[in-house]
């Protein structure tokens, strides 16, 4: 059997499979989403592996073991991770309860746009005793849409210098190999120059931003 006909073998299968498969898989998951998800995957392992083994005697029966496999590895990860879960937030707890902790935390209140970094840790005598616990709080909302603005600033400078640039190389490249035509060179050398400008004055006007925001510009 040739790789098309296997194709349209594993076609012919899933128009008639699919619906009884998902049904199935449904049943042991408990959800429609992801029968369908593990019954894709068997899908796909399917156009892996019939090319070359054949197309088994019972291919609904090889459909469905394949996908029944798919989710019991994936409730064994799920397991793996409510028990990495648990186990994290016990030492969180222990940690917490102990007198020595101490952690820095940050939270955002979205409906009034704010953002928050807090600090808490024992505090301590000369001796070293501790003798109390400090909160501290701090709104760092400015800080963090400065860092949004500066970020956008440095992408939308990054996007604006790199069209002159690339047009001085291109045209750089087009005087190399056209040395044979005066004319044409002299037309490639404007453009080169009106880029140059452009790029310097895109330079210019980047340095005087940051300027302004370090306050050492006199308008």
């Amino acid at each position: 059997m040739t790789a098309t006909d296997t194709h349209r073998a594993i076609e012919a299968v899933w128009r008639i499979e699919s619906a009884r498969l998902i049904a199935g898989l449904t049943r042991i998951t408990g959800d429609v989403g992801l029968a369908e998800d593990l019954a894709q995957d068997a899908l796909v392992a399917a156009l892996e592996r019939w090319p070359e083994s054949g197309v088994p005697d019972n291919p609904g029966a090889w459909l469905m073991t394949t996908a029944k496999r798919r989710a019991i590895d994936g409730f064994r990860r799920g397991r793996l991770l409510e028990r990495k879960h648990a186990e994290l937030g016990h030492e969180l707890v222990a940690r917490q309860e102990s007198p020595e902790f101490s952690a820095f935390s940050g939270f955002e209140l979205v409906e009034q746009r704010k953002a928050f970094v807090s600090f808490t840790g024992p505090v301590r005598k000369a001796d070293d005793r501790i003798i109390g616990r400090l909160f501290a709080i701090r709104d760092v909302t400015e800080e963090r849409e400065a860092d949004r603005l500066r970020s956008e600033l440095v992408a939308t400078v990054s996007h604006e210098l790199r069209t002159p640039l690339s047009s001085i190389l291109g045209y750089a490249e087009l005087m190399v190999t056209h040395d044979d035509d005066p004319a044409a060179i002299r037309r490639y050398a404007q453009t080169v120059h009106r880029q140059a400008q452009r790029l310097t004055d895109l330079i210019n006007d980047f340095l005087d931003l940051q300027r302004i925001e370090e306050g050492a510009f006199n308008l």
